[in-house]
């Protein structure tokens, strides 16, 4: 990582470990909340696979992967720090009001990714915010503010860090993919003849499926439990083929 690639990283992995307190009503609360874990490592994987018997998924890294689609703006972050000194509200109030108010910009969307599939550590709620004169598309708008809450106490419904200010790095106002892709790295046939990888993976993408890890349930007939490492292990396929399979956290447009 750059000395900016990092910077931006270690505001996000802060952020995983953002101290939002606990609640007596909070759902689980005997095993632990995120912001009592250890700290998140620069050199960790962004996505881990995850076998259960004869089932693959995977787990995205939370603070990983939102350093690699959003770029943390310092100047609108700093201007906030000191507006909000003298205000009363929570985090999303004072970020809603921040945003019209101060910057003079258009609510757009919001919403928790924890309301679609995702294997991601920690979910997060994300706000759009584009200038008042902005008639394209929010998700395709060509100068959003995205404004993040990473989830890091134990009930969903509360526990969230203070806003994060953002510019995409892509083209999409967020990150429209949450979950893990998998691929294969090598397959070979019945007979142990070796084959196109592309003619076994195609359906493991988060092109074609709102969560691959079920497209590679349905094709897996058997894991190897024994090969797994952490990003990749071997299995046979309903179809007949034995597939080293890979994961990886979707690519940022």
């Amino acid at each position: 990582m750059t000395t900016k690639e990092k910077d931006n990283f270690g505001v996000f992995a802060k952020a995983c470990r953002y101290n939002s307190g606990a609640h007596f009503l909070d759902s689980g609360g005997a095993y632990g909340r995120h912001w009592e874990k250890p700290p998140i490592a620069e050199t960790g994987e962004p996505a881990v696979i995850d076998v259960w018997r004869d089932e693959i998924t995977g787990t995205i890294e939370t603070a990983h992967f939102l350093a690699e689609h959003l770029d943390v703006d310092t100047d609108v972050q700093k201007q906030f720090d000191e507006w909000c000194d003298d205000q009363d509200g929570n985090w999303f109030e004072l970020a809603h009001r921040f945003a019209i108010e101060a910057l003079g910009l258009s609510a757009r969307a919001s919403d928790n990714v924890y309301n679609n599939e995702n294997d991601l550590t920690q979910v997060f709620v994300w706000q759009v915010y584009t200038p008042q004169d902005d008639e394209r598309d929010w998700i395709y708008s060509q100068d959003p503010l995205t404004v993040i809450f990473v989830h890091t106490g134990c009930d969903v419904r509360g526990g969230y860090s203070a806003p994060i200010f953002c510019r995409p790095r892509g083209e999409y106002a967020v990150p429209v993919d949450v979950c893990a892709e998998f691929y294969a790295i090598e397959a070979r046939d019945e007979d142990g003849e070796e084959i196109d990888t592309q003619s076994v993976d195609e359906r493991w993408r988060a092109g074609y499926a709102s969560w691959p890890a079920g497209e590679v349930q349905r094709d897996v007939a058997r894991v190897f439990g024994f090969t797994k490492t952490n990003t990749t292990v071997c299995a046979k396929l309903h179809s007949g083929e034995v597939v080293k399979i890979g994961v990886q956290a979707p690519i940022c447009c």
